[in-house]
């Protein structure tokens, strides 16, 4: 009876590459950020969830209506609830309230221990520092992402990928990584868990030593440190330079990952969770939604699950493998795949069934306005791939001339802003226009004149006609010309007035 009279509230996490639910489903979310808010709201939200008070949903964004993701928003009304991953997990604790017993984690039970605490908030923070970019590294692959990743993250968007905000991710986390190199910087809390190298020059001498090493490797020859030339003499083609750096790149990356995996490792050791209690702690779930992208990939992409840094993963770390395992059973129990599955299932999410009725909850106008944001993202590939095809050949000279000499980067990056802006801008106006007709502010009525009822008089008692009726009355000669009669009345009167005061002026003078 509690259930007909109390339903539960339903809510929609809006997360960038969210998997399509099928008989061979994976993970629910590809993005490490979308995956841990869906975790740790499955988690605080209650053990069962025939017992739980809200039901959460998972949506791809829509280019027009979400700019901040991850985000919440009411599933009935559209609502946004919270706006960024703090909000989310601000608003995780609000869900669990005083029913926080029933929580799967052990948030309580931490704020009781201090020392354990503040070891899992260092871990957490080495966690995002360090591990983060790593695996974005993998998933933001070339080749991964190209034939995986991209493919995944524009579900819900018609933007081209290389426009898109996922892309744009991709570099700025590229170049976070590149400039934070294998350098780690240790917290106090954790002690002689991490490994820290003394100096910069520490850094120069060994990643020296594996550029000799890789270029060994590949029969190529080093001299000076900087000079590569071929054992044969002749100068090194540029498809060999690049797959010597490509080959460097992803050794550097991988021994740096195991570095990370062996700190996670042993800090682990024999537990069950990071936490060190019979619960997970919000560490666990950020670990979790990390590793598990990696672990755990979808059936229908093997390469995420050929990239070296999962099969090392998989092969050398056996703890972190079943911890996620562990995780992933206590969120969403759910039995193993298929003997010819190599990943585990997982359930049906609520909203992402083929046949599912969650968008006739929708207001009308959210459904509109996201129908027309994807309607103006396919606009604008269309627009762009014209405009491509049909390039002028007499473009101005004078003007590029003119222009200040620019870098090919800057000049694309340029491009990129303004093509962005104005479709931005165009979005914002198609929106606004196209929910305003939704809710009714705007109405457009056509009427027949045929069809209309003619109004004899008017409230004041003038008679309204047509200009039709007037021409034709004009012509058949129906129409007293008053106005002429009136002018004459008028200056007979006056001349009476005037012949009056004479003869009263000729009075007075007798």
């Amino acid at each position: 009876m509690d259930a007909v009279n109390h339903p539960p509230k339903r809510i929609r996490l809006i997360a960038w590459a969210v998997q399509e639910a099928s008989a061979k489903s994976n993970l629910p979310i590809l993005d490490p950020d979308g995956l841990y808010a869906l975790s740790i709201l499955q988690a605080r939200r209650g053990a069962k969830v025939a017992l739980g008070d809200v039901e959460v949903e998972v949506q791809a964004p829509s280019s027009l209506l979400h700019s901040s993701i991850p985000c919440l928003e009411d599933a009935s009304t559209g609502v946004i609830l919270a706006d960024s991953l703090s909000a989310t997990e601000a608003y995780s604790w609000k869900l669990a309230g005083k029913k926080a017993e029933r929580s799967l984690l052990a948030d309580r039970l931490l704020e009781e221990d201090t020392k354990k605490l503040a070891r899992c908030k260092a871990l957490e923070r080495y966690v995002l520092s360090e591990l983060h970019p790593i695996v974005h590294q993998i998933l933001y692959a070339k080749d991964l992402y190209d034939r995986h990743t991209s493919r995944v993250y524009q579900s819900g968007l018609g933007h081209l990928s290389r426009y898109s905000m996922p892309n744009r991710i991709r570099r700025q986390l590229q170049v976070a990584f590149a400039e934070k190199g294998r350098y780690i910087d240790p917290s106090n809390e954790l002690g002689p868990i991490l490994r820290q190298y003394n100096t910069q020059r520490d850094l120069v001498l060994e990643d020296r030593r594996e550029r000799e090493e890789i270029a060994q490797r590949a029969g190529i020859g080093m001299s000076g440190g900087s000079a590569i030339k071929r054992k044969s003499g002749a100068g090194l083609l540029r498809e060999e330079k690049e797959k010597a750096s490509i080959a460097f790149k992803q050794s550097k990356m991988t021994t740096f990952a195991q570095e990370v995996f062996n700190t996670l490792a042993e800090s682990l050791g024999e537990e069950e969770y990071f936490s060190s209690l019979a619960k997970p702690s919000v560490l666990d779930l950020r670990i979790f939604s990390l590793l598990a992208p990696l672990l755990l990939p979808a059936h229908e992409y093997p390469a995420l699950a050929e990239a070296p840094i999962a099969q090392a993963l998989r092969s050398s770390y056996p703890t972190l493998l079943q911890h996620s395992e562990r995780i992933r059973l206590l969120l969403w129990s759910k039995q193993e795949a298929s003997p010819q599955s190599e990943a585990p299932d997982w359930p049906i999410l609520p909203g992402r069934q083929r046949n599912a009725t969650a968008a006739n909850d929708e207001p009308l106008s959210i459904r509109i306005a996201t129908q027309l944001g994807r309607s103006t993202s396919q606009a604008y590939m269309f627009a762009r791939r014209m405009t491509s095809n049909l390039m002028p050949f007499s473009r101005s000279r004078a003007v590029a001339s003119n222009q200040r000499p620019r870098s090919a980067a800057e000049a694309r990056e340029a491009r990129i802003m303004t093509i962005g802006r104005y479709v931005w801008i165009a979005s914002a106006i198609v929106g606004v226009i196209g929910t305003a007709f939704a809710s009714g502010l705007l109405r457009i009525e056509i009427v027949d004149e045929s069809e209309a009822e003619p109004v004899a008089e008017n409230e004041e008692g003038w008679q309204t006609v047509t200009g039709e009726e007037v021409d034709e009355e004009l012509e058949d000669g129906e129409i007293d010309l008053d106005d002429e009669d009136d002018e004459e009345d008028d200056d007979d009167d006056v001349e009476d007035e005037l012949e009056l005061d004479d003869e009263l002026d000729l009075d007075e003078e007798d």
